[in-house]
C-alpha cells in the first residue's frame, strides 16, 4: 500500500477512527471552500479587475485634461449632477459649476500643475454603478506636491460611459 499523505485504509486505524478522520477532511475542504467563496464574494472575483481597470482609464483621462488646463474636458467627465468636494473642504454641485471652478483655478492658481488620481482599489455596486478609493495628488511650480486620500462614485450613463457622480478628497490630519 503506497502513503500518499493521508492515507486512510491503514489496516491497524479502526473503522471508526478512519470514518471520523474522513468526516473532518471533508468538513475542513468544505471549510475552506465556503470560506474561499466568502473571501472571493461568491466566485465574482473576476469582476473587479476589469471596473479597476476602466476606472483607471477614465481617471487618466480625467488627468490628462486637468494637466492641459482644460476645464471643458475636465468636467465632461463627471455627470450632470455630481458633486466635488475638496481637499479643503470646498464642495461643486453640478457639471456646469465643476467646470466654471477648474476654469479660474487652470487661469489662475493651478495654471501649469499636474494632477494625478492613483486608484488603489476599486469596487463594483452593481453594472451601472462602482466606488474607488485612492491618492490624489498635485503638483505646483517647485513646491512639494499637495496629496490627498479620495473615495469616488462612477456611474455608467446610457451610452455605457463611466462618469463621476461624486468625490470626496479628504487629508488625515496628525495629532
Amino acid at each position: 500500500m503506497q502513503n500518499r499523505g493521508w492515507n486512510l485504509n491503514v489496516k491497524f486505524i479502526p473503522i471508526i477512527f478512519q470514518r471520523r478522520l474522513n468526516m473532518i477532511n471533508k468538513f475542513t475542504w468544505l471549510t475552506v471552500i465556503a470560506v474561499n467563496i466568502i473571501l472571493t464574494g461568491c466566485g465574482n472575483n473576476s469582476s473587479e479587475k476589469p471596473i479597476e481597470a476602466e476606472l483607471k482609464q477614465v481617471t487618466f483621462q480625467l488627468d490628462s485634461a486637468w494637466n492641459n488646463g482644460n476645464a471643458i474636458e475636465f468636467a465632461n467627465f463627471w455627470t450632470e449632477n455630481a458633486i466635488n468636494v475638496s481637499p479643503m473642504g470646498e464642495i461643486m454641485e453640478g457639471r456646469k459649476t465643476i467646470e466654471q471652478n477648474m476654469a479660474m483655478e487652470f487661469s489662475g492658481s493651478m495654471k501649469g500643475s499636474t494632477h494625478k488620481l492613483i486608484i488603489k482599489k476599486a469596487y463594483s455596486v452593481s453594472s451601472t454603478v462602482a466606488v474607488a478609493d485612492g491618492i490624489a495628488e498635485v503638483a505646483t511650480g517647485d513646491y512639494e506636491p499637495w496629496t490627498s486620500m479620495f473615495t469616488a462614485v462612477f456611474s455608467k450613463n446610457e451610452n455605457n460611459v463611466w462618469k463621476i457622480a461624486h468625490m470626496r478628497a479628504y487629508i488625515f490630519y496628525p495629532d
